[in-house]
């Protein structure tokens, strides 16, 4: 029979007949139940995160570029500290797959923690060692609440 999708895709989604979701742009996971904001090449993004939350992005690598691409296509991201303690897990995919980077090794191909006294973060992927062509980044605050 017919395989059912988790949570029918949370109203985000298409069941495909594999049994997994297809995410409506903007939205992720197994059951397209997490907001996840799609990133323009280039684009600078700001973002507050309460202490114990998540936030998640993606970026799509144009499939046309795939031919042409230059073997140092690179790409870049820059964490920038202003509180907080950020984490960033990161991982390369493919444009079928809508399951977020989480802190279990497995879920995540690179992994970026915030120096102690750092204020600033770089990290460079050329991406053309990976046949990845869709990219999540996961941000989480480990600063635990401060209790008065």
């Amino acid at each position: 029979g017919e395989r059912r999708c988790p949570r029918d895709c949370s109203g985000h989604g298409v069941c495909r007949a594999v049994g997994k979701c297809r995410c409506d742009t903007g939205w992720a996971d197994n059951d397209c139940s997490v907001p996840a904001h799609v990133l323009e090449s280039g684009e600078a993004l700001q973002k507050s995160i309460p202490a114990g939350e998540w936030k998640y992005h993606y970026l799509d690598i144009p499939s046309e570029d795939d031919s042409d691409r230059d073997r140092g296509n690179t790409l870049r991201i820059e964490m920038v500290h202003r509180g907080g303690d950020p984490l960033m897990f990161i991982k390369a995919t493919d444009k079928q797959d809508y399951l977020i980077p989480t802190q279990r090794s497995e879920d995540h191909t690179f992994y970026l923690p915030m120096r102690p006294g750092g204020r600033r973060q770089i990290l460079q992927i050329q991406i053309s060692q990976y046949p990845s062509d869709r990219w999540f980044f996961g941000i989480y605050n480990s600063r635990a609440e401060r209790r008065r």
